[in-house]
């Protein structure tokens, strides 16, 4: 006896994926992005028989795939090619092999990134002038010139990728969260992976600065010094686009931070005496920073590498006459950092 399952009363799919990453997507850099998705129990009778997947951009349909008649989870785009740099919804319906459809399920979220070196808006693979030994090198940090806001975006986006490892700052925060150690490994004779973050937040009417600091990381057994490129792109109430690139002629470069020395197997020298608080800022004086310079110049999203814990260890080291008599651990402690 098979059961008889009314339109609509069937469950919608859940646990929607786009290029098997969680909604929102951020940088998707492929032509035929590929999304898939899980399908709620509904018993041994019932099997599925097709999918409707449906992507906006906005309100406005953008593809609509129809009813294809398949018992798969999972689709690729067929083109043509999204545009760079924006947003879209998409959500999926499936049908039973009793003939029974569900509810649409709940929209997930993407947005495209570029997809090659034309995309990045003109932005330079930049560095500071002093970094073109990577023997001891101090961290470099890098500033935009200052920039002005008519309004607040209506949302903004930050593109940056890098030979070895960068974080970025805008007006003086932290972008990323736990993410650390970015982008990537990889071989940068072939490609440069990026990293894309919604900043929508961080910017404000009126003006603002990005910032980068610059680490070894993997390249530094290439022999390159690291460099940086960034592209923020900002997007108006009014439908204006501003885009803020790294370019060598306008922002500013210092070595003089407060990372001395990093190496991923030395490990860091940090002189805390050396910071420079608010650095990234627009109310930050960099004229006394010297210019940057163009590095050597392959982009691909990056899957993030994020902080998960952080481990202290306290000792006490007591010391006679420039001899250590003991050394004793006090305490240690592991903070575990939520992924989310």
């Amino acid at each position: 006896l098979l059961l008889t399952v009314p339109t609509h009363a069937m469950a919608p799919p859940y646990q929607l994926l786009c290029n098997l990453q969680p909604s929102p997507v951020l940088g998707i850099d492929s032509l035929r992005p590929r999304f898939s998705w899980a399908l709620p129990a509904s018993g041994r009778s019932i099997l599925p028989s097709g999918y409707q997947l449906q992507l906006r951009r906005g309100p406005h349909l953008a593809w609509d795939s129809g009813m294809v008649a398949t018992n798969e989870t999972s689709a690729w785009y067929p083109g043509p090619g999204l545009p760079v740099d924006t947003g879209h919804s998409w959500t999926v319906r499936w049908s039973a092999s009793n003939g029974s459809i569900s509810a649409w399920s709940a929209p997930a979220w993407l947005h495209t990134g570029p997809r090659n070196l034309q995309d990045w808006q003109g932005a330079e693979l930049i560095r500071g002038a002093s970094t073109s030994n990577v023997t001891a090198t101090p961290a470099t940090h890098l500033r935009s010139p200052i920039f002005y806001l008519q309004a607040p975006p209506a949302t903004a986006t930050a593109y940056i990728s890098a030979v070895g490892w960068a974080e970025l700052e805008i007006n003086g925060g932290a972008v990323g969260g736990l993410d650390k150690l970015n982008p990537g490994r990889t071989n940068f004779d072939m490609r440069h992976m990026f990293m894309a973050y919604n900043v929508s937040g961080m910017l404000v009417e009126g003006n603002n600065s990005v910032g980068a600091w610059l680490g070894q990381g993997w390249q530094s057994m290439t022999g390159r010094a690291p460099s940086v490129r960034v592209w923020l792109s900002i997007w108006l109430p009014d439908g204006t686009q501003v885009s803020i690139v790294s370019n060598a002629s306008s922002w500013r470069a210092v070595t003089t931070g407060p990372i001395r020395h990093n190496d991923i197997y030395q490990g860091e020298v940090y002189n805390s005496s050396m910071e420079l608080p608010g650095w990234s800022a627009p109310t930050f004086n960099t004229a006394a920073w010297g210019s940057a310079v163009v590095g050597l110049s392959l982009i691909h999203i990056s899957e993030p590498t994020r902080l998960l814990s952080i481990s202290y260890a306290v000792f006490c080291l007591k010391k006679k006459k420039k001899k250590i008599l003991s050394l004793t651990l006090l305490t240690s402690i592991t903070r575990n950092n939520n992924r989310n």
